[in-house]
């Protein structure tokens, strides 16, 4: 199968506590700025998603997380991005903002979520999804 190289490969980290999910505002220095999404980014060259999604958690919360499995993709319109969104555990820290990247951060109920005012486009359809299939814990 040849590879789109037009097509970013990002992934997700999906991380659920109590019924809350793990959300991030992204920095003002990223790409979609001020968004609320949940913490991932993009996967680098020969590196697995499962990898990615250890290193972005660790890069953006400080957090180290153990990634359970893929629960969902989403492909953007124009097929230029392709996100994994998968499950994932905290195994070790208290989520730390790199400022950087991370403007702020908060355990968010699905209902508090859909009432943010700016959220990625992804998030949503995955809510969605969740939300039918009860697909992470």
């Amino acid at each position: 199968m040849t590879r789109n190289p037009n097509l970013q490969r990002g992934v997700v980290g999906a991380i659920l506590r109590n019924d809350r999910w793990l959300m991030i505002q992204r920095s003002d220095h990223v790409i979609a700025p001020r968004k609320w999404c949940f913490p991932g980014g993009g996967v680098e060259e020969g590196e697995s998603n499962a990898d990615a999604v250890v290193r972005e958690l660790q890069e953006e919360l400080s957090l180290v997380v153990k990634p359970v499995r893929p629960i969902w993709s989403w492909t953007r319109e124009d097929k230029r991005l392709h996100l994994e969104w998968w499950e994932a555990r905290i195994i070790d820290g208290t989520p730390t903002p790199n400022p950087a990247e991370v403007r702020d951060f908060g355990w968010m109920t699905t209902r508090e979520i859909r009432a943010l005012p700016d959220v990625l486009e992804n998030l949503l359809p995955f809510l969605d999804f969740h939300e039918a299939n009860g697909s992470a814990q």
